[in-house]
């Protein structure tokens, strides 16, 4: 991008586009004045090599600043239509969702470990597990018979 002069503003939001990933800033410091669509921060642990970042560097040169982060573009927006999915894409290709909207929480990976240390994990009781649904399981009963569902 090359050397440009830099403004850093604190603001608040004033409108949210969820399919583009950007808000308009309103900047009461500056006369009310409102911002065009900004890029919004991409949620993400770490960049990778050519993501597109957002630096801030003090006025005595590159030595000094700090990466704030990926930021969205056409090319890393989430295809979810702006229907309110907040996605981390992780660089193996799992992911973490929440919907706002259903409250719904999605993680997707090959594998997954729940670690609760002194504390209580609640599984709500529509629990399905490969497709069947656990509390009105049933197995086959060696001695003849079905067992009951779980209670």
């Amino acid at each position: 991008m090359g050397n440009m002069d830099i403004s850093v503003q604190i603001g608040s939001v004033n409108s949210v586009n969820s399919v583009e990933r950007t808000v308009k800033v309103l900047h009461e410091d500056a006369n009310g004045s409102i911002s065009t669509d900004l890029p919004i921060m991409r949620p993400k642990p770490k960049p990778e090599i050519g993501d597109p970042i957002l630096c801030v560097y003090l006025s005595n040169g590159a030595a000094y600043g700090i990466c704030l982060g990926e930021y969205y573009q056409d090319e890393n927006t989430p295809a979810d239509n702006g229907q309110f999915i907040e996605c981390m894409v992780l660089p193996d290709g799992s992911s973490i969702q929440y919907d706002t909207i259903n409250k719904k929480l999605i993680l997707n990976a090959r594998n997954i470990d729940i670690t609760v240390s002194g504390g209580t994990l609640n599984i709500g009781s529509n629990t399905t597990i490969d497709g069947k649904k656990f509390l009105q399981h049933t197995h086959s009963d060696p001695q003849g018979g079905q067992t009951g569902p779980v209670t």
